[in-house]
């Protein structure tokens, strides 16, 4: 096979300020180094870029797209330009000891971006970074992608009713739900559970990014801003199932933190009111367009983050709504755009999926953006 060309751009750190002007006295923003992680990959592995920027301390907010935002095109003669985001980092160190699991920060922040060739050959990449006052270095590299007996993302046959990978393979989920682990040793425990469920041949587990686990936007980190250590142990197990065969429902929010009186969590969501949130009541996370927003900027982050990763099978938006206290005529259109901006952002279009206790209302059944329920 004839070798394709591939370059890769890093566009689009916008350096403004809370007006959306630019910020004439910032420092310049300079594309300081640019790591490729493996000089030879293998067809559907991970291709990773580290980034390191200076002039970092200029910004407010590095989850902001608004504020800051890094784009990677990926182009091939073959097929239309890809554009994947990219995020911001803090390395971690994982430590264990007196059966404790200890995170700690190791080394500076960066930002990386991570994409899943589809093609095999040599590929090149150019990163430069673009802003009024970046530097206009360009930095260039390859990489070879081999071939792989990997069968690729898993994806909804719809003709059929049934899910298969790229290959054309079929996969039936066989698995639980191993919601979330608590405790001094998370991690362990789900290293465990993973192993386990290995051996009796599962290979489909639903995680939760519960508020206590590894929810993101916590009521310690506002909305908008995400915990890094949790982010990391998401990494983590991720790269762990992988190992194992065990692909993932990954569930964003749960009911009990739209809710005050069933499994109640409202009082430690980040988006109330009371802890400096928009929303006054839990329905407003549906109608209020601050929160619609920040969301959709929550969303960016995942699926610049994981969305590289056909371990991750799909993306379950919300869990069993009839259970909190959002009313079904906010839920229906919600879901609707939700659902749609998920898609627009997820070039591996995984499927799309969200969870009722009781009666699935039609209108959302109906939905063309929800795969499954």
């Amino acid at each position: 096979m004839r070798a394709t060309g591939m370059v890769l751009w890093v566009i689009g750190l916008a350096l403004l300020s809370a007006d959306g002007a630019w910020s004439a006295g910032s420092p310049q923003l300079r594309l300081k180094a640019v790591r490729l992680a493996r000089p030879v990959i293998r067809l559907f592995e991970r291709c990773e870029l580290t980034m390191e920027l200076e002039g970092m301390a200029s910004i407010a907010n590095p989850y902001d797209p608004e504020e800051v935002a890094i784009e990677a095109t990926f182009e091939s003669s073959r097929g239309r330009p890809v554009v994947v985001t990219g995020f911001y980092y803090q390395p971690m160190t994982q430590e264990r000891r007196n059966g404790q699991e200890l995170l700690t920060a190791d080394g500076d922040p960066v930002w990386k971006v991570r994409f899943t060739p589809r093609t095999p050959g040599f590929w090149s990449y150019a990163v430069r970074v673009i802003a009024r006052q970046a530097d206009p270095t360009i930095v260039r590299g390859t990489f070879e992608v081999a071939g792989s007996a990997h069968r690729g993302f898993v994806k909804l046959d719809r003709a059929n009713g049934m899910f298969r990978f790229e290959n054309g393979q079929p996969f039936i989920p066989i698995g639980e739900n191993v919601a979330w682990s608590t405790g001094a040793r998370p991690l362990q425990t789900y290293e465990q559970w993973f192993r386990e469920l290995s051996q009796q041949r599962a290979n489909y587990i639903r995680v939760w990014l519960a508020p206590w686990s590894l929810r993101l936007e916590t009521k310690d980190t506002g909305v908008g801003r995400y915990d890094q250590l949790r982010a990391w142990q998401l990494d983590h197990l991720l790269e762990e199932s992988e190992k194992k065969g065990l692909y993932w429902q990954l569930c964003l929010l749960d009911h009990g933190s739209f809710s005050r009186t069933q499994d109640p969590q409202w009082q430690n969501n980040p988006y109330n009111e009371q802890l400096g949130g928009m929303c006054r009541v839990p329905d407003e996370f549906m109608t209020d367009a601050r929160a619609q927003a920040a969301f959709r900027q929550l969303l960016r982050y995942l699926v610049s983050r994981w969305g590289y990763s056909p371990t991750l099978a799909s993306w379950e938006l919300f869990n069993e709504v009839d259970l909190s206290e959002i009313r079904p005529e906010s839920f229906t259109p919600w879901i609707a755009q939700m659902s749609q901006s998920l898609q627009e952002l997820d070039v591996n279009r995984r499927p799309v999926t969200v969870s009722f206790h009781h009666r699935v209302p039609e209108a959302v059944g109906k939905l063309p953006t929800i795969d499954t329920i």
